[in-house]
């Protein structure tokens, strides 16, 4: 409720989205001259009491972004009846302030921002905290905020994935699965160094070759294929014994050199995270370790719904 009354009614409220770089300034409000002061009066009080709350999200690259939402006074049952309402999310990205904040205010804790800030803790370094880390890193907050914070976390953790894999699905009460398990951080970090190193190519660095898309378009996605390749290979793991030879990133390279969007773009980011987390499992002759194609796909619908992969 913004304090002018509008969110007693079961109005519609207008959800705006924005780029994370983008700053946001609220609009000057009009000072009315003495002589229309009484007509200035009455038209404020009319918008106010019918204007719609805005709220504001993130949304990467595509400018302002207008949503029809519900208000919160409305039932849970009209709001399940509402199909292809767009959810709010948070996307992931380099600058990583504005969603920091945004899961800060979720959690009760937007006051706390400047010492996050100090602490040099963003929003990613959060989605990417592993189990065992998760007290240490935190610990200058009580266990009580640190639950909240866990939860504004992840679900806007789900959130992202949910979109970004094409999953949909209402968001579990236990999304514990969504933390990095204990272990596998180095895992993940040392893959996505595998996946990044395309752009270390020779004939990218002299130019004879440009990448069909940038690092930047690709470095979140990559992120994501890369825990759930670690998930699917420890299962693997989990189950048989002996020495195992892997190349870490598999047939990802020669995937990511033969992508060709329309128009020359990273047009389909769900489908290239799902082919790279494909390509990853497999080597030139096909899929490695036994696994299918059926295995990978329920592999990463398990990795968002927290479902048993084995």
């Amino acid at each position: 409720d913004d304090g002018s009354g509008a969110g007693a009614a079961a109005t519609p409220i207008l959800a705006i989205g924005w780029r994370p770089e983008t700053k946001t300034t609220a609009a000057a409000t009009p000072t009315p001259t003495p002589s229309g002061a009484s007509d200035a009066k009455t038209t404020n009080k009319t918008s106010s009491s019918s204007s719609s709350i805005l709220r504001e999200r993130h949304e990467e690259k595509s400018g302002p972004v207008l949503v029809m939402k519900e208000d919160t006074s409305s039932s849970s049952a009209a709001k399940n009846k509402q199909k292809g309402e767009t959810k709010s999310k948070v996307i992931v990205n380099e600058d990583d302030d504005g969603a920091l904040k945004h899961v800060l205010e979720e959690a009760g804790l937007q006051s706390r921002l400047s010492e996050f800030v100090s602490r040099g803790i963003g929003f990613f370094s959060l989605l990417t905290i592993e189990q065992n880390q998760e007290k240490t890193t935190l610990d200058f907050l009580k266990p009580g905020h640190r639950m909240r914070l866990r939860r504004s976390v992840l679900m806007s953790k789900f959130d992202w994935c949910c979109n970004l894999l094409h999953i949909e699905h209402p968001c579990p009460k236990d999304l514990s699965h969504l933390m990095v398990p204990s272990g596998q951080g180095k895992k993940v970090e040392k893959l996505i160094e595998a996946y990044m190193s395309f752009f270390n190519h020779i004939t990218l660095k002299k130019g004879w070759r440009k990448a069909p898309f940038t690092m930047r378009q690709v470095e979140e996605l990559l992120h994501c294929a890369a825990e759930v390749v670690v998930r699917v290979r420890a299962s693997l793991d989990s189950t048989s014994s002996g020495l195992k030879l892997r190349k870490l990133s598999g047939n990802a390279h020669a995937y990511m050199w033969s992508y060709r969007g329309e128009s020359k773009a990273l047009d389909d980011p769900a489908l290239f995270t799902r082919d790279v987390i494909h390509e990853t499992l497999k080597d030139g002759r096909g899929y490695v370790e036994g696994l299918t194609k059926a295995d990978i796909d329920r592999a990463i619908k398990a990795y968002v719904l927290g479902s048993s992969f084995s």
